[in-house]
């Protein structure tokens, strides 16, 4: 995967593409310096901004990135989700949802239907249900192929409750 590193003068014109991952990083953290052989080795042909957070403090406050590293995925500007740390399968599950919506730019509303939800209600969403429910364009559920709308939508109690949805792409927050 090729690297790009960034300066905040040139980051809304990277993010403004129709989608685009970006990396937030220190040279202090380790994790950071993990993360980034995992992303230079990523068998990809797509690239991936990186932001320093050291040298660009402003630009880091203003979209609340707290943790390094923290890789964000946008479209058209806007945020549609975000992975904190360097977990090898969260992000090689993140990079795949950002290599199928490079190909299938219409399943960018899917993921911002989910992402909404997901905010709305307090709930993480499970990168690793939604590497599948893209599978299927966001048409079927990934759990009932035979059901056209996912019924975790309307499942908001037991999430609540259970603390996952029946097919695990929505788990409740731990903050509540």
């Amino acid at each position: 995967m090729k690297i790009v590193d960034l300066k905040a003068e040139e980051f809304e014109d990277y993010i403004s593409r129709d989608i685009s991952l970006v990396e937030f990083s220190t040279e202090w953290c380790m994790p950071c310096k993990h993360l980034y052989e995992f992303l230079v080795n990523y068998d990809s042909d797509l690239e991936i901004g990186r932001i320093n957070c050291d040298e660009n403090v402003d630009l880091c406050n203003k979209l609340e990135v707290q943790f390094v590293p923290t890789i964000i995925l946008f479209s058209k500007g806007e945020e549609i989700a975000r992975a904190i740390g360097f977990k090898p399968k969260l992000i090689d599950h993140f990079i795949k949802v950002y290599e199928h919506l490079n190909k299938n730019l219409s399943d960018v509303k899917v993921v911002k239907r989910i992402v909404k939800f997901a905010r709305e209600n307090d709930l993480i969403i499970n990168v690793n249900v939604l590497v599948h429910v893209l599978k299927y364009h966001g048409e079927r559920c990934p759990c009932r192929l035979n059901v056209k709308k996912c019924p975790c939508d309307d499942a908001l109690e037991n999430i609540k409750k259970t603390g996952r949805c029946y097919c695990g792409l929505f788990l409740r927050s731990e903050s509540k």
